[in-house]
Parts: structure tokens; sequence; C-alpha cells
């Protein structure tokens, strides 16, 4: 007799072989309330093993309630337990210049009469592991004290991916006088500090990255270098 079999011979009355009919111990139990349930349900199966005729009806129903109760109980334990996941590493990100951009640590020379834009291309990616994390981006203009306000700031929007490629543009005005090397900085985090005094520090230390450029800048007025890059 199959072992299907065997379960519907024993709700109907007639009598499987003891092994069969024993309820094995749990493991471990979910919660209390199934605990005791599976005990009671142990000890009326003990019980009714070889039930009489008369009292199979009785059985069953016993059965059949306590298997109900047990479902529900572990149920409810089920639907209260809670899972407490990880919390997503903010890692920080990173700036490397794009295939093709103006080289980052490097001076360049840019003759503001007869450039053919009126704006400086920073043309960079952003690495960051945590792809759908929106980024936060200033850059300074010889800040040697650290106390300057940005000459830009803005979003970096995520994009799915951990490479951001973005071009940043700031104005040739914005570098100040010609005839001297400025230094332009790129800094990028997930978020800045809160202090309305460290405009360069970020919120979380080390979730931080920055970029240089020096820049000759002259113009018809300044056609020479007259104070050079440090």
């Amino acid at each position: 007799m199959s072992e299907a079999n065997d379960r519907d011979a024993t709700w109907h009355g007639r009598v499987p072989d003891r092994e069969a009919a024993s309820v094995q111990p749990v493991a471990s139990e979910p919660c209390p309330e199934v605990g005791t349930a599976l005990a009671s349900a142990m000890n009326i199966a003990a019980h009714h093993a070889t039930p009489p005729a008369a009292s199979a009806r009785r059985a069953r129903r016993s059965l059949a309630a306590l298997v109900a109760l047990v479902a529900t109980l572990m149920s409810g334990c089920l639907v209260t337990d809670t899972i407490d996941f990880p919390d997503e590493v903010n890692y920080p990100p990173s700036i490397v210049a794009a295939p093709g951009g103006l080289p980052m640590n490097r001076i360049a020379h840019i003759d503001r009469s007869t450039a053919t834009s009126d704006d400086l291309t920073l043309d960079v990616i952003v690495r960051d592991p945590n792809e759908d994390q929106t980024l936060r981006y200033r850059v300074f203009v010889d800040d040697d004290t650290f106390d300057k306000l940005p000459v830009l700031d803005g979003d970096l929007a995520p994009l799915g991916t951990v490479d951001r490629h973005t071009i940043i543009r700031l104005p040739l005005e914005a570098l100040g006088v010609a005839g001297r090397c400025h230094r332009v900085e790129l800094i990028v985090t997930s978020a800045f500090s809160p202090s309305g005094t460290a405009l360069r520090e970020p919120a979380t230390p080390g979730d931080v990255d920055d970029a240089s450029w020096w820049i000759e800048l002259t113009d018809a007025d300044h056609p020479s270098i007259e104070r050079a890059c440090l």
C-alpha cells in the first residue's frame, strides 16, 4: 500500500501499522504555542493509534481540529517574525579623467582672446558602487585658504551604473584675472557637511574625492604669465 493510501486508511478508521501512525517530534519549535499544540497532537495520536470503531469519528475530529490549530499558530508566528536586513554600505566616489578630457593634475594653457569657447570643460568619470545614489559636487577656484565659496555646485543624478560620465562647464570668467595660473578643484561626495563654514567637507568622513586642474590663463591684455603655477 502506498504512503498516500496509508494516510487515507488512517482517516477512514482502518488501522495502519503503528510505525506509520506514530508522530515524530519536531527538531525545533517556531513558537511556544505551536510546541504545546504539537505535544497535544502527539499524545492523541499515540492514544488513538489503534482506535476502536466506536471512537474513530471522535479521533478524526480531534486530530483535524489540532491540525487546523497548529497551522493557524504557525501562520501567526511567521507573520509576526521580523527580518533585519543590513544597511547598504556607503562607498566613497572616485574621479578619473574621461578619455579625451583635460588631464588632471597637469598644467593647461588657455588664451581667452582666441578661445573658441567661453567655458572650461571638465570631462570626467565619477565612479561610485552606490549606483542609485545621488551625488553632490562643488567647484572651487584658487581656494588656497579653504574658505572661499564654490563657483559651481550641483547634483550628479544616478544612472544605474558604477561609472557616471560627467561634463561640467566652468565659465572662463570664473577663473579670475588673466596673466596668472589658476587652480580648479572638483569635489564630489554623497552629501556635504551641513556646516556653514566647512564647505569642502563631506557629511560622512572619507566619503569624498577631489580632482585638480592647473590653468594658465592669458588674454590680449595679459599675453604672458606673470604668476606661474606653484
